[in-house]
């Protein structure tokens, strides 16, 4: 039943913070300049996550902040940092859980080889296996998944940094 909760609650989650960081908190502190804006808005929305994430993700989520804080920027609008916020939450859940359903049949109907493939693209899966965790032991995810989610990381953010730009800043 809680399963069913995820999907609105990344969505809503997603929407709150960046109508509290985006919206007020940069629209509060733009008379200062954007790199204070930017700068003031990202370092507080990683540091809120640090509870929750703990202190290792922080480097992540100031990334995150940055990127959102500047296209709040480019953009002139909070909605485009929301957008991209709940698309990035709807993709997580797509990258970290989906891939676990076919781990649940543990390799029926698919087979061992095609759930090991399915799993490569979960990072929850590649962390399950790197601790020993009984059922993810018996596929290699590792180096692997690290390779492939870094690629494709990469990949995304020069894409929408390059999109951000064309579509705000055509000249």
């Amino acid at each position: 039943p809680y399963a069913a909760w995820a999907l609105p609650l990344a969505l809503l989650a997603a929407v709150a913070e960046e109508a509290l960081f985006r919206r007020a908190a940069y629209g509060a502190l733009q008379r200062h300049g954007a790199i204070v804006a930017v700068g003031v808005t990202a370092l507080t929305f990683a540091l809120v996550h640090v509870p929750l994430y703990g202190v290792a993700a922080f480097p992540v989520d100031l990334g995150a902040g940055l990127l959102l804080s500047w296209q709040r920027w480019a953009s002139g609008t909070w909605t485009v940092p929301a957008a991209t916020h709940a698309a990035a939450n709807l993709a997580m859940i797509g990258v970290c859980v989906a891939p676990l359903l076919a781990w649940l049949g543990k390799d029926a109907p698919f087979g061992h080889s095609a759930v090991e493939g399915i799993l490569t693209v979960s990072p929850v899966a590649a962390a399950l296996h790197a601790s020993a965790t009984p059922g993810f032991v018996d596929y290699q995810l590792l180096p692997i998944n690290w390779w492939v989610m870094g690629t494709v990381s990469v990949i995304l953010l020069v894409v929408l940094v390059v999109r951000t730009r064309q579509l705000y800043r055509p000249n």
